[in-house]
């Protein structure tokens, strides 16, 4: 069976299409109407994880009206792999649970997760999201960070001042900043870099192991500033949504 997983986000809709357990094609979407080329087949289970209600509810009425599909939507009553302590949970992105999940399910499909690791998820998308699984018996998500993203640190500066301008590329070649523009992508990416650097130092302090996954659409333009050891997956939340999904349908 066919089974198409979708991850609405605050900016964009990624969506992949797994078969046998294998993620075989992506797709990255505006609306969820440009999911029609992705529902075709005799039976499709399409498995949302959303931060987005209206969305949600947009992507549902079109959904319902496939003869060929199921719909299975992720929320905070299924079993993620791991506990979580976070209050009120429902305030909790089902975004961030289901990157945590997908960096557990990749280190499980390797035998390189241990008791007492720490597996750390950094989405650089509209926000910044640091997520924080300690491994063991059970595993326990135990919190994180939410910090603005690239694009609206900008936007507040824009905002917020008379004269800095909105920029149309975070992509920085040097440290320090020789025109506005170039400062304000200095000031921007070194405050993420920075934030990232911070927990890694932290966690150091705590485990010898210690696994980060990065994914977001700002990734790329952050990862040539990270000095810390990290695994880039750009479809992290599909696979985690993929892996709740086959979890909790067994």
């Amino acid at each position: 069976m066919k089974v198409v997983t979708v991850d609405i986000g605050n900016s964009k809709i990624k969506t992949g299409e797994f078969y046998n357990s294998e993620l075989i094609r992506t797709m990255v979407i505006d609306d969820p109407l440009e999911i029609k080329p992705l529902i075709y087949g005799s039976h499709i289970e399409v498995v949302v994880s959303s931060v987005v209600p209206k969305q949600t509810s947009l992507l549902e009425s079109i959904l319902r009206n496939q003869s060929n599909t199921d719909i299975f939507l992720l929320d905070h009553s299924l079993d993620f792999g791991f506990n979580v302590t976070y209050s009120p949970l429902n305030s909790l992105g089902l975004d961030r649970l289901c990157s945590v999940a997908g960096a557990k399910h990749l280190l499980e499909i390797d035998n390189a997760l241990h008791d007492h690791d720490f597996v750390i998820s950094i989405d650089f998308g509209t926000a910044t999201t640091v997520n924080v699984l300690q491994v063991g018996k059970p595993s326990v998500f135990t919190g994180g960070m939410i910090a603005p993203g690239l694009r609206i640190m900008n936007s507040a500066l824009n905002q917020f001042t008379a004269k800095l301008p909105l920029i149309e590329s975070y992509q920085s070649g040097s440290f320090l900043g020789n025109s506005t523009e170039n400062s304000i992508r200095s000031g921007i990416l070194n405050s993420t870099v920075g934030l990232v650097e911070r927990v890694f130092d932290h966690f150091t302090t705590i485990s010898q192991d210690i696994k980060i996954f990065v994914t977001g659409g700002y990734a790329p333009q952050l990862m040539p500033h990270l000095q810390v050891p990290f695994q880039y997956e750009p479809f992290l939340n599909l696979i985690g949504i993929y892996s709740v999904y086959y979890r909790n349908k067994r």
